[in-house]
């Protein structure tokens, strides 16, 4: 199936997931169609724009490979947030519930 589009890769996705909700939050240095981390990176910054009420580009770039595969594939890192006045472990903690 050729997913040259946001529209086929949409499909794409509901196919294999029908509990996603769509389309895929846009972020300004997400390219899904050329990196499928990217769907993921997506999804996750969606979350912590929602949790902590960011700018959407501040939170797409929060998000970070990791150096371990065996971490995941992609980690949020609260200290790239650049959140003033606010208990980094706290934030931590919540995002981690989501």
């Amino acid at each position: 199936m050729s997913t040259l589009t946001p529209e086929s890769l949409a499909t794409h996705l509901q196919s294999l997931a029908p509990d996603l909700s769509l389309p895929i939050p846009p972020f300004p240095a997400a390219n899904p169609l050329a990196n499928p981390a990217d769907i993921y990176r997506s999804y996750i910054a969606a979350i912590v724009r929602q949790t902590l009420n960011c700018d959407n580009e501040l939170a797409c770039n929060g998000i970070q490979r990791t150096q371990v595969l065996a971490h995941g594939d992609l980690v949020p890192v609260v200290a790239r947030l650049r959140l003033k006045g606010v208990d980094m472990n706290q934030i931590a903690l919540e995002l981690s519930s989501k």
